[in-house]
């Protein structure tokens, strides 16, 4: 009786290790077939459960725009003037209008540069002032402008202008139209470049943030996938 006991009790185990294997061999085949249906690998839970990340050119475009605050824009004012921001470009500004007034200027290499300080809207000037400044870059372009301004008033104004014939009512209608738009332009042209920084810098975080989730996914995967490979493994031994 004993001995026909013990029989039993081992082809029971037998039949249950037989209905074990058979089972998990038709949950891989599952799986397998479920990858091979809809045409890409299993992927684990962390990686279907994982939110999808913001567009990295809108996130960037929408975290670089920055609405100005007038009072604390003017009230940040004394601390720009001692900005390099200011007083670089206007440096800059200042030696172009120095040149101008030099006969002859106009007509070498230098005529393709000092016009992107002053006689015409300046762009070179503002636009470092909107790169360097901390703060309040409209304002930084605002003043750049007006020294532009200013300048190339005064060479209208003062300068004879050969083989055109110009009268004083149309220099001084220069000279205000120089007054009123490039301070104007300049402080768009800062706002624009402080903008195009800010875009740099939020855009260049955004990537690397996306590249550690894609590292840090990425090893989850791979961990996650290490430990169902080796039973699978044993059992083909």
């Amino acid at each position: 009786m004993a001995r026909a006991k013990r029989t039993d009790r081992a082809e029971a185990r037998r039949r249950y290790r037989a209905s074990q294997a058979a089972e998990d061999a038709t949950d891989d085949s599952s799986l397998d077939n479920a990858g091979v249906a809809d045409g890409s690998p299993a992927r684990s839970s962390t990686e279907r459960t994982a939110p999808a990340a913001r567009p990295g050119l809108l996130g960037a475009f929408s975290g670089s725009i920055r609405r100005p605050d007038l009072r604390a824009d003017l009230g940040y004012l004394p601390e720009l003037i001692r900005n390099k921001a200011v007083w670089a470009p206007s440096l800059l500004t200042i030696a172009a209008g120095a040149a101008v007034f030099v006969p002859g200027v106009l007509a070498s290499p230098l005529s393709i540069v000092i016009p992107l300080f002053v006689l015409q809207a300046p762009m070179a000037g503002p636009f470092l002032a909107g790169i360097w400044a901390p703060r309040a870059s409209w304002l930084a372009g605002l003043i750049v402008g007006l020294i532009s301004a200013v300048i190339s008033s005064l060479y209208v104004l003062v300068v004879p202008v050969t083989g055109v014939a110009i009268t004083a009512a149309q220099r001084r209608d220069f000279a205000i139209n120089y007054l009123v738009v490039f301070p104007i332009f300049s402080a768009f042209v800062a706002s624009f470049a402080a903008f195009y920084r800010r875009f740099l810098r939020v855009s260049n975080q955004s990537a690397a943030r996306r590249a550690q989730e894609r590292a840090r996914h990425g090893g989850s995967q791979r961990s996650a996938e290490r430990p169902s490979q080796r039973p699978a493994t044993a059992r083909r031994r």
